[in-house]
């Protein structure tokens, strides 16, 4: 063989070598960055499922104090309702004082509704008393 095909091989032989091992450096070096991204992806993800489990323990932990707000008003409601119900029935059971007219009045009443004269009795208290 000649030397100029020799050195033609070995020069195809290197430049071969090294485009082999630049091939394989950018592929591992790809590898490498993607498991990289993979990681760091995951990372991302593990970062916001915990946030979220937050953010709804955060929001189920509102929404028992709502809960437990509106239930303490209602009984205080009831309680409330129960004692205005007792008052009212207290008073109308015992009136403390009667309900007496002025004989003028009830005069000046009647004429302005145009109902006849009321008698004598009409502006005497309950019971006779004067």
């Amino acid at each position: 063989m000649s030397s100029w095909l020799i050195r033609a091989l070995v020069i195809v032989g290197i430049l071969g070598a090294v485009f082999g091992l630049g091939w394989e450096l950018g592929r591992s070096q790809k590898g490498e960055q993607c498991e990289q991204d993979k990681r760091v992806g995951a990372e991302e993800q593990v970062r916001a499922q915990g946030e979220a489990i937050k953010n709804s323990d955060e929001r189920d932990a509102r929404s028992r104090e709502v809960e437990s707000e509106h239930a303490h008003q209602e009984q205080q409601r009831e309680v409330e309702t129960r004692v205005i119900t007792r008052d009212v029935i207290r008073y109308v059971a015992k009136p403390e004082s009667e309900c007496v007219a002025d004989a003028e009045w009830v005069r000046l009443y009647n004429a302005s509704n145009g109902m006849p004269r009321a008698s004598k009795a009409a502006g005497k208290p309950a019971g006779g008393a004067e």
